[in-house]
């Protein structure tokens, strides 16, 4: 799925993958879909399929890079979910944007060159706190430190090294501290996420291949992300693989950007990668920069703007109302 060096064979073998997929999946019940918001609960190996980045038209060899071809996201807002269990009531909308809290652990020169650096996600968040209230941490925690900072009741914007550990049958992880701990033994698995008590309305894990894990048959995959749902997030935002930092950046920037407007999370995402492909050339248009981003569960607005200006009518009308009784009430006295 990665473009670099990519030849015309391997083009056409995406493209018609992904367009195949679109066939036998979706397209036999599209007349059913009702709306614009497109909810997947995938099986199994399905649970690693970015759904729009699917095509749902192919005109024979007419399409020959990656700019304007019609995937599945043009039509939908697609967000995911791992089962029905796990989907939750919405919340109540509020008329203020939540605070953010980020965390970013600090790092040794020998971390940053085993996993790569962090210094993108430290910009990023940067970028985001421009547009946010909130706080940042940007050092290395205990387990207990990062416990209480994940049952804040607040977005929760997690820039850190992780581990998938796909095909593997271990449970995937967090590495907590990677300036004081060289053997990489302070990690937090999704066990024990699950174990918490989360009241946080949507968790951003800005963290390699966060929604992998190992394949759990009946289940689906058992990931970091679904820990966080399991645990009482209302959503989490994730990454299908790793993506280059620059675009990440761009993108969760947009994303914030977007979902302060009022957007639901899924059409804000969306918004963010129609709006990316638009002003990116095709190289960049790529699925590999845009279609790793996914939203898993509530996607419903984190605050109403609509409803900000129902409450400061109100208040305008019932002023309006009291001066006019107070004048009429003066006149008559006069």
């Amino acid at each position: 799925f990665v473009p670099y060096n990519e030849t015309r064979e391997q083009f056409d073998s995406l493209k018609y993958a992904l367009f195949g997929i679109y066939q036998d999946l979706v397209q036999p019940v599209e007349s059913m879909f009702s709306g614009k918001n497109l909810l997947i609960v995938p099986d199994e190996m399905l649970s690693f399929v970015p759904f729009d980045a699917l095509i749902t038209r192919l005109d024979s060899d007419s399409i020959t890079n990656y700019a304007g071809i019609p995937y599945l996201l043009q039509d939908y807002n697609i967000s995911y979910m791992y089962n029905s269990q796990l989907i939750k009531h919405k919340r109540s909308w509020d008329w203020r944007f939540p605070d953010v809290t980020a965390w970013i652990p600090e790092q040794t020169t020998a971390t940053a060159q085993s996993f790569g650096k962090l210094k993108g996600a430290v910009e990023e968040v940067q970028d985001i706190m421009d547009l946010v209230k909130g706080s940042s941490i940007q050092r290395s925690l205990e387990k207990p430190e990062l416990i209480k900072l994940l049952e804040e009741n607040a977005i929760l914007h997690l820039a850190m090294h992780s581990l998938a550990t796909e095909n593997t049958g271990k449970s995937p992880y967090f590495i907590l501290d990677t300036l004081t701990d060289p053997f990489l033994a302070n990690r937090m698995h999704d066990y024990e996420i699950n174990a918490l008590n989360l009241s946080t309305p949507m968790v951003v894990l800005s963290s390699c291949e966060t929604a992998g894990g190992y394949l759990h048959s009946g289940e689906g995959i058992m990931s970091l992300s679904r820990s966080f749902l399991q645990a009482g997030a209302s959503s989490v935002v994730h990454t299908l693989w790793p993506v280059e930092d620059a675009k990440s950046r761009e993108i969760m920037v947009a994303y914030y950007r977007e979902i302060k407007r009022g957007h639901s999370k899924s059409k804000a995402l969306s918004n963010v990668k129609k709006q990316y492909m638009h002003e990116h050339p095709p190289f960049y248009t790529h699925p590999y920069y845009w279609a790793a981003f996914q939203i898993t569960g509530d996607t419903s607005p984190l605050h109403s703007k609509r409803k900000v200006a129902v409450i400061m009518g109100s208040i305008l009308i019932a002023f309006l109302i009291f001066y006019y009784l107070k004048r009429r009430s003066f006149f008559r006295r006069v």
